[in-house]
């Protein structure tokens, strides 16, 4: 029987394996749409249907007539002349029924169409409210499927521990025979579960239209729909999306247009004829215009009760709406309590009953194993667990049937709803961050385009105002820089050069020795007892592996020993069974009272002197399990222990750990397998040597240091646990591009060196520099073997070059043309061609605060030039050195005629200032001119 099992759930693996992924339901749902038979053929029906209202509301055929009439010949066409009767004739005649009868009878048509629209609707959704019902009905019998083929291993385990106590005289054949019998009935089970499986594969198939041969489906896990739409707003779908409300209402405006077309019928139909004859050609041709009318009379037997008919139709029809709203009512409001209870019932399930069963079952079964439970308790509690996992499932699919149900007489979709609103948030917040990215550089743009102070596209406020600016940047641009001999000589330039080396650096320490805790080892008894003799009586005794620590006495080993002799007897009477089951049974209980000695760790010599003696040993030796030295001691004579009591703990000292401390800024440098020398002040010139194993990954926040761990062999123990080291770790750095760390300037946030280019020409040039060695430093970027760069007197260069980069215009010459930096008081007037400019102020020696500043411009043909915007900037570098920003103020100054401007502006500091005066025009410069003021007075 359990062969049986064993098959057939192997065939559903293999099946389950072979099948494809688990096939979506909205797969399905698309394919029934597309190939379902009844589907197809009421969409065929309904799209036959669109075609009627134009035939019917299109007025009949015309008729065309053709007559001749002969007198004494029966031969068609035989002349005139035997008779002034005779001629031929053509006409044509048209039926026009009554105004509005052709148009009622089109808008009854178009209803009947709108009525199969809604009878394909409901073909449809009734179609895929099947395929979800066979669906979830798959999906249902995967779920118990697994679920009986768990609670057969359960009762496998549970059929062999009832078997394993029957054996050992603890239970009954009745247990066992239970087992076995239950076993059984999940085989019935599986059975019949295969059977539903393929019943509602071949339902899927019909309603799918594929073959018999299609390879069966598997279904999604199961998963609760959330009732998330309340049930006022399903009843109000239910008027306007039910297609079955939606025909009873066609039918209501399809019975309403037959009362007036009955009304209609009271109304006369007519019909034109015109016609054309000919006879001899001695007589003139007839031309006659016949007007016929159908003239309803029979009122009292045809009319009237035609219009009793309709009306009593159309409030049938009526009456027939109002019943199929309140069914479908009805309907929603009971499957949305059907839903909503089963997912009560889930939770109570999921939460409640099936994690309390299964912990029911799980606790009776150690305690059915330890012989405090008795059998029938352990399957009732085995066979709820089996009862709750079906229940579960089965709710679930009634739930989601429900849901399917209310989606079918509704038109919503539960399943789609939560989705589209996390797609709608995510979009938001996406649509949020592309508005933030796309606005906020803009914003930052606009401040810092307000802040530029661009002089060559901007001529600042109104005229006669002053502006005055401080720039935060902190770190002003550097331009190159020329030097003569003599003021390289002044200042002590210097120069070093930028090479290859190898590196090598190092960290120089203290630490301390610990334990190696890979080599740690406790000792333990898994049993309780009494503390006999004590061996190892000192802390930091050294034993060896296998040497006595001290001797215990337990009441529950020597039980054990008994259990393990009568076992060996039993084993011993029994060999020669016959019976099935008993020799086993006895070699097996045997085996279990060894394998109880060996948990205990009871040793191997000790078990084979009990084998050999066939006595029990009262005291037991418990032996050192490694070699070491004893850094704990709690084992005492007579003392209580019990299992995990620590006894003792032994370390093996051959290998010891070094814990260095480390500095955070040094941190970085240190890296796993790094070598390592030890020196001990207790032992001059020896030298101790390792590799760093581990960093860890805290910080002393007081010393703001990190231990590292080095592994030191100690075979000879001259290492003592705590003893004080000095530490040194060698740092091999390799070949690496190193330069004088004289060399770098720190501006505050960048690194900048000053590369020698020849005859006095420095160009700085922004480096990152990475480790130190020595007196050297790592470059990272910015810098070629080969190169020279300056290491002495940086700071002068640096503030030379910030000067240069103010002045703008005074751009350097080339490596090759000497020239020396200009001097304060240098002017430099813009070659633009057109103007030049002339400046002064009041006082002539500007001072710190207001000030009056002029300027005179002349053409090139040295006429006066008005109505230009003038501006003086003041500009002084930052000097990062002494904390102090670059600050800037600018003073527009108003056209005072003759070619004369002037204007207030205000200087915030005493020192030399670059002075730009800037004069434009329609939008061009016309003239520049800079400059280099030294302005009188302290700071601001």
């Amino acid at each position: 029987m359990r062969g049986l099992a064993s098959a057939i759930l192997l065939v559903w693996a293999i099946a389950a394996r072979a099948a494809e992924s688990a096939t979506p339901l909205s797969a399905l749902l698309n394919e029934a749409v597309q190939n379902n038979p009844d589907i197809l053929a009421v969409r065929r029906g309904w799209q036959a249907a669109t075609q009627v209202p134009s035939q019917i509301s299109t007025m009949p055929d015309p008729q065309v007539t053709l007559q001749h009439v002969a007198v004494g010949s029966p031969r068609p066409f035989a002349g005139y002349s035997n008779s002034d009767f005779a001629y031929i004739g053509v006409g044509v005649s048209q039926d026009l029924p009554f105004p509005g009868k052709l148009k009622l009878k089109g808008e009854a048509a178009g209803r009947d169409a709108a009525l199969a629209r809604e009878k394909l609707e409901s073909v449809r959704r009734s179609v895929l409210q099947q395929v979800k019902e066979a669906y979830f009905q798959v999906a249902y019998i995967q779920q118990t499927l697994g679920v009986l083929e768990r609670n057969d291993r359960l009762l496998d385990q549970i059929e062999k521990i009832a078997d394993a106590r029957y054996r050992v005289g603890q239970g009954s054949q009745q247990d066992v025979l239970k087992a076995q019998l239950e076993t059984t009935k999940l085989q019935r089970e599986l059975v019949h579960h295969h059977w539903v499986m393929q019943t509602q594969q071949a339902r899927l198939r019909k309603l799918l239209n594929r073959t018999a041969e299609s390879p069966d489906l598997t279904a999604e896990a199961l998963v609760e729909t959330p009732l998330s739409i309340p049930i006022d707003d399903l009843l109000a779908k239910v008027r306007t999306e039910n297609p079955d409300v939606a025909a009873q209402q066609q039918m209501v405006y399809r019975q309403s247009l037959q009362v007036e077309m009955a009304r209609k019928d009271r109304y006369p139909d007519f019909s034109v004829q015109y016609m054309w004859q000919h006879t001899a050609a001695q007589f003139r041709d007839y031309y006659m215009v016949n007007v016929s009318a159908r003239i309803p009379i029979y009122r009292r037997r045809k009319l009237n009760p035609e219009m009793t008919q309709a009306v009593e139709e159309l409030s049938r029809s009526r009456r027939e709406y109002e019943s199929q709203v309140q069914s479908a009512f009805f309907e929603v409001r009971n499957q949305y309590i059907a839903a909503a209870t089963a997912s009560q019932m889930l939770k109570i399930y999921r939460e409640g009953l099936i994690p309390q069963a299964l912990a029911t079952y799980q606790s009776g079964l150690a305690s059915y194993q330890t012989g405090r439970l008795d059998f029938e308790s352990l399957f009732s509690s085995f066979m709820d667990v089996l009862n709750f996992d079906e229940e579960y499932w089965q709710a679930l699919v009634d739930h989601e049937t429900a849901v399917a149900k209310i989606e079918q007489l509704t038109g919503v979709s539960f399943r789609y709803r939560t989705a589209f609103f996390v797609a709608l948030g995510t979009a938001i917040l996406f649509a949020g961050a592309l508005a933030y990215l796309w606005f906020h550089p803009r914003a930052s743009m606009a401040h810092n385009a307000r802040w530029a102070g661009d002089l060559s596209n901007n001529a600042g406020p109104s005229p006669g105002a002053s502006q005055s600016t401080p720039t935060s940047n902190p770190e002003p641009s550097l331009v190159s820089v020329t030097l003569s001999p003599e003021r390289m000589q002044s200042i002590g330039v210097k120069t070093g050069v930028v090479e290859y080396k190898q590196v090598h650096d190092e960290i120089r320490t203290t630490g301390n020795v610990e334990v190696d805790e890979t080599r740690l080892a406790e000792v333990q008894v898994r049993f309780s007892g009494w503390i006999q003799q004590v061996y190892a009586d000192a802390t930091f005794k050294q034993v060896g592996k296998g040497q006595p620590l001290l001797t215990i006495y337990s009441p529950e080993l020597v039980t054990t020993e008994n259990e393990y002799l009568l076992a060996k007897q039993n084993r011993d009477n029994l060999a020669q069974s016959t019976v099935p089951g008993v020799a086993s049974g006895a070699s097996s209980l045997l085996s279990s009272a060894v394998e109880r000695l060996k948990q205990w760790q009871i040793p191997e010599r000790e078990i084979t002197s009990l084998e050999q003696s066939g006595k029990v040993k009262r005291d037991l030796e418990v032996d050192a399990p490694v070699s070491g030295f004893i850094v704990e001691r709690n084992a005492l004579p007579n003392m209580f222990v019990g299992p995990g009591t620590k006894l003792y703990s032994l370390a093996d000292l051959s290998t010891v750990w070094v814990y260095a401390q480390v500095f955070q800024n040094d941190l970085g440098r240190v890296k796993i397998g790094s070598p390592a020398e030890i020196r001990v002040d207790s032992y001059p010139g020896r030298v101790y040597r390792g590799r760093v194993s581990f960093i860890w990954p805290q910080m002393d926040p007081a010393t703001r240091t990190a231990r590292v761990r080095m592994e030191i062999r100690n075979p000879d123990l001259t290492l003592s646990l705590g003893m004080f080291v000095n530490i040194r770790l060698d740092l091999p750095l390799g070949r690496q591009l190193v330069m004088p760390a004289s060399g770098v300037f720190q501006t505050g946030t960048r690194q900048v060196a000053f590369v020698e280019m020849g005859e006095g020409h420095f160009d700085p040039r922004d480096i990152q520099v990475g480790a130190r060695a020595g007196d050297d430093l790592v470059v990272s970027r910015g810098l070629k073997a080969g190169e020279h760069i300056v290491t002495s007197a940086n700071f002068l260069i640096d503030s030379e070059s910030q000067l240069q980069a103010a002045l703008g215009s005074f751009a350097p010459p080339p490596p090759g043309v000497s020239a020396a930096a200009p001097s304060a008081g240098m002017t430099s007037q813009a070659q633009q061609g057109q103007a030049s400019i002339e400046y002064a102020s009041t006082p002539a020696t500007p001072h710190q605060g207001n000030n009056t500043f002029r300027a005179k411009l002349t053409g090139a043909d040295g006429s006066s030039i008005s109505g230009a915007q003038v501006t003086v900037t003041f500009f002084m570098p930052a000097m990062p050195a002494m904390g102090m920003a670059a600050m800037r103020n600018v003073a527009n100054l108003n056209d005072q005629g003759g070619g004369v401007y002037e204007g207030a502006g205000q200087v915030q500091m005493g020192g030399t200032w670059q002075v730009t005066v800037l004069a434009t025009k329609n939008g061009r410069t016309i003239a520049q001119k800079q400059m280099s003021v030294t302005a009188e007075g302290g700071m601001q």
